[in-house]
């Protein structure tokens, strides 16, 4: 296979992947942005951080759903390009220890930048004298803006080519 098909597929099957990811990972980032505020409006600050930590989970499940058909699919494809004969067992291994390892990870970066992103959101809001419903309404409106999206799109690009690169590998 020349050089130009072999680029034109691998491209092809990033932009499939990345696509799908992108949905899925904005719909997180909206819902746990829903849950965030309600809390917020019940609790305060403490309830809205507790919100965030719950979202872990969900992250880290996210995060497994992406790479394992990402990373399976690229290790076909270079096995394929180069001739290499299945051996499934080893690679599954790794896959399973990369997979569980980086979805781990990545969960807590994500959780973290989101706990830092609505302590900014709320401490604008104290500084500047806002009240409860406010403040709620900032953070709800963060998490449906093109700064969400653009996020949720970073993220699952990053993810997407993290796990494509492993399985190539």
């Amino acid at each position: 296979m020349d050089k130009k098909r072999h680029v034109a597929i691998w491209l092809r099957m990033l932009a499939e992947k990345e696509i799908s990811a992108a949905r899925h990972t904005n719909r997180l980032l909206k819902n746990q942005g829903t849950q965030i505020t309600t809390a917020y409006r019940e609790g305060g600050q403490q309830a809205a951080f507790r919100a965030i930590a719950q979202g872990h989970q969900s992250w880290a499940r996210l995060f497994v759903a992406i790479y394992s058909p990402t990373l399976q699919d690229f290790n076909e494809y270079i096995k394929e390009v180069l001739g290499v004969k299945k051996s499934k067992s080893r690679f599954t291994d790794k896959a399973r220890q990369w997979v569980s390892s980086q979805a781990y990870m990545k969960s807590t970066y994500v959780t973290e930048t989101t706990h830092a992103i609505v302590k900014q959101v709320i401490d604008y809001g104290i500084e500047n004298g806002l009240g409860e419903k406010e403040i709620a309404s900032n953070l709800k409106d963060h998490f449906v803006s093109d700064a969400s999206e653009s996020r949720a799109r970073t993220i699952a690009r990053t993810e997407v080519h993290n796990a494509a690169s492993f399985g190539m590998q």
